[in-house]
Formats: C-alpha cells, structure tokens, sequence
C-alpha cells in the first residue's frame, strides 16, 4: 500500500509541476510557456492536457511541426494578455478541446496556420480557433481551419477589430465562422463551405458591425440573428446557400432582431430564396447578382429596399409574404451619383 501512495504522489506532483519557461535556447516541452522568440525544432506530444502558453511579445515559428493533443482536453496553443503582440507562424495544432485560444490577447498576428480535429465530436464541443475574453486588434491570415467538433473560428462576446482574411474554413462540425456578441469583425478574402448539417457556414448572432467582404460562401448560409446590427455583406459570392435574417430571444442577451444589414454587390446563386428576411429592420440590397427560385422573400411586417445590378431587365424579383407593400426601390448607382452632383453646396 505504501509504494502505491508512493506512485500516487508522483503522479500527482508531476501534473501539478509549475510549467517551465522556454524559448530562445531552451527547448519547450508540452504545459511550458514560451516566453522568448522560439521556432520548434520538430513535432510535439501527444501531449496529456495543453500543448504550449506564448506569454510574450514573441515570434513563435511552428518550423511546419504539429503539435498534437492526446484527445479533446487542453488549448494546443493558449495566448493570455501576456502574449499580447506576438507573431504565431507555420504551425499545425490538432487534438486539442481548443486548437488555439485567444485568451483577452490583442495584436497578435497568426498566420499560415492549421487548426483541424480539435475538440469532442461526441457533445460536439471544442474549436479550432477561438477569440475569448473580449480579445481584440488581432489578425489571422492564410489559416486553414477544418474539421473541428463544434466551431472552426468563433469569435466571442466583447471581441473586437479582429480580422480574418485570405483562409479556408471548411468542414467543421457546426459553424464554420461564428460572430457572438462582438463588435467590428471582419472576414475578408477566404472561402467557408461544407458547414455541419443544420448549421450556417456564417452565423452573425447580436454582434455590432460585422463585414464580410470578397468571401466565397459554399453549401451553407449566412445567418444573421438577434440583434444584430450594422452587418455589412461586400461584394461576396455565395453559391448554394442564402442570406438568412431572423430575430430571437436569447437568454444571455434577450429578445432582438437584426438592423441594418446590408448586402451590396457580388452574387448569390440558391435553389430557394436568395434572401430571406424572417424578421429585420432597415434591410438594404444594393447591386446583387440573385440567381435563385426566389429573389427576396419577406415575411409580413418587414421591409426591404432593393436595387439591382446595372443593366438588370424585369421588375424586382421581392415576394411579399402575405401580400403587401414590402419594399422600396433604390435608384440606380449612376442615378445617385448625378442627383448627388446636382445637390446644392451646403451653406457654411
């Protein structure tokens, strides 16, 4: 009995261990924190709980090296306030509950990245990168961000500035990009498709001045929800999915209904509606390509105003369900801009 309190107490001090510091020449080993420049000579793990902290104004180079997680606990890659300006490059980060957690960090750039198969398919928990804890003024470009249990990118409440550009986000389990409570986001230049089944590929849910420019949005839709507001949709191409505004009641954030979306120029090519405004204020399309059985669908009590492409024949493609008046037409771009000219000086 007393050799197996003996290996108990081992076991026990081992885990709870300080982790150890390293970059610069010391090695870094699984649970360590980094705190000088640092580039990983080879792959790390399986590693039993977290992989590595960055804990310091720092450039940390994965070297194309893994570090792998040895199922769905731990963060792969944790970055706290303290790691705040750091540069976080090359890197693969898999098996984890989350692949790489922004922890309250800001300016941190994240580039040529790849979270996959992180978290626990069995409740569906877990992402490949998370902005938590109201991280903000970060940057990730060039990810690859797939085949994550829940989430690939989720965005957190009070998350702000952050910008997601020029990244693949495919095939996660539900969301593949999730906006929550946050405040001028952005994702730009990337391509999100093959979200889980039941699940927007985008979902922006009570978040203030999303944008999401020049993506192409494949197989999935993007969902704007609660009281969202000021989304901003430039110039992307969605194929084989729609744009779905709707209100909900929430029991963090309470009742809502999106306001002022905007959807402007690019293409949305869909089987139903291209459109679909289930319940929203101060919605406006302007210069879309629509492609789809239905234009715009909107439920009774809503409005839209709609403006097509230049050069577009026939009237607006809008239904009104329940009959109605349900929408404005804006004037043509070339319209606005000689009524624009024609506007007297404003009197100083």
């Amino acid at each position: 009995m007393l050799a197996i309190a003996a290996v108990v107490a081992a076991l026990l001090d081992a885990t709870d261990a300080p982790a150890a510091r390293c970059g610069g020449e010391r090695p870094c080993d699984c649970g360590d924190k980094v705190v000088e420049d640092y580039t990983l000579p080879a792959s790390l793990g399986p590693c039993p709980k977290d992989g590595l902290r960055i804990e310091g104004r720092l450039t940390f180079d994965g070297g194309g090296h893994v570090i792998r997680g040895s199922g769905s606990t731990g963060t792969g890659l944790r970055i706290g306030t303290e790691g705040s300006g750091a540069k976080i490059t090359n890197l693969t980060v898999t098996g984890f509950e989350h692949g790489i957690r922004l922890i309250g960090a800001r300016d941190v750039e994240i580039s040529d990245v790849e979270a996959q198969g992180n978290g626990d398919r069995g409740p569906g928990e877990g992402y490949g990168i998370d902005l938590s804890l109201a991280a903000s003024d970060n940057t990730i470009e060039r990810a690859r961000v797939h085949h994550n249990a829940d989430e690939g990118i989720h965005v957190g409440t009070d998350a702000a500035r952050n910008r997601i550009r020029d990244s693949q986000i495919f095939e996660n389990a539900r969301e593949n990009v999730y906006f929550l409570a946050c405040k001028d986001n952005r994702l730009e230049r990337s391509k999100v498709y093959g979200s889980g089944a039941g699940h927007a590929s985008v979902y922006v849910k009570f978040a203030t001045g999303t944008v999401l420019e020049g993506n192409t949005v494949e197989d999935g839709v993007i969902q704007i929800r609660g009281g969202a507001r000021d989304t901003l949709l430039v110039g992307n191409t969605l194929r084989g999915g729609s744009v779905v505004l709707q209100e909900q009641n929430d029991r963090r954030f309470g009742p809502g209904k999106p306001s002022g979306t905007t959807v402007r120029g690019g293409s949305i090519t869909a089987s139903g509606a291209c459109v679909r405004i289930d319940s929203a204020s101060a919605t406006r399309i302007e210069d879309v390509d629509l492609d789809c059985n239905e234009g715009v669908r909107v439920a009774a009590g809503n409005r839209v105003a709609v403006r097509l492409p230049a050069g577009a024949k026939g009237k607006l493609p809008v239904r009104c369900v329940g009959g109605g008046d349900c929408f404005e037409r804006l004037p043509s771009a070339a319209s606005a801009s000689a009524s624009a000219a024609k506007a007297p000086a404003a009197r100083k």
